[in-house]
């Protein structure tokens, strides 16, 4: 038991830090990425005749050049903060436990990442935003990326998503740091676990809330991160 225990615990970890890390060097890439689309899909619309192939190259076009605009306006320096937190502060928590207060460390860790959390979903909706509007060619509005906007602005529903994140982020890194100890019980499984919950619902939350512009009819308004 104690060894399954150790494995799963383990394993959640490394996937959440692996996902974690892909996240990161998708949004930093993203702009490179959608340049050779756009390229590539005007490169072969230059060659094509069929109007519904002319249609979907130019959804592509489309698509490719909102991603490109938005990561210009809002540059993937607004997530580097919680990223460097989400790594650092998990790091602490498991090179520290039993050494300090867990309860104490956690919640200190808990405020540590949910802050800039909190800043980077909103960055994350106005990027988002600025594309939905660049793809469907409505009236674009500069972003607001000011402080007091990313930690006030939007919805209340961002800040329990920062809050789960946190939580999640925490929950596995308190966990982690019981297995390094040796801890023979067997709670680390059961709050590795619910901490993945915790993430999860959070993170295809706001997927849910930006649905790919791809998939989305460029005649039909999509619903506004600010107002589902």
């Amino acid at each position: 038991m104690d060894q399954l225990l150790t494995i799963l615990v383990a394993v959640t970890a490394v996937i959440a830090s692996v996902f974690g890390v892909l996240i990161g060097l998708d949004q930093l890439t993203q702009r490179a990425r959608m340049r050779r689309i756009a390229e590539w899909s005007r490169e072969l619309a230059d060659d094509e005749a069929d109007a519904g192939r002319l249609d979907a190259l130019a959804q592509v076009h489309a698509w490719a050049a909102s991603q490109m605009v938005a990561s210009v306006m809002v540059p993937a320096r607004f997530y580097l903060e919680a990223a460097v937190w989400a790594v650092a502060a998990p790091f602490v928590i498991v090179a520290s436990y039993g050494d300090l207060s867990t309860w104490v460390l956690g919640l200190l860790a808990v405020g540590a990442i949910w802050s800039p959390m909190r800043r980077a979903i909103r960055a994350y909706l106005e990027r988002y935003r600025i594309a939905s509007e660049y793809f469907r060619g409505g009236k674009m509005t500069s972003p607001n990326l000011s402080m007091l906007h990313l930690m006030e602005g939007g919805t209340r529903a961002e800040f329990l998503w920062a809050v789960l994140i946190a939580l999640g982020l925490v929950g596995l890194s308190v966990s982690a740091g019981a297995l390094v100890a040796k801890d023979e019980n067997s709670w680390p499984l059961y709050v590795a676990l619910g901490s993945v919950g915790a993430a999860w619902l959070a993170v295809d939350a706001v997927r849910a809330r930006t649905p790919r512009l791809l998939y989305v009819s460029r005649a039909t308004p999509t619903t506004s991160p600010e107002n589902p």
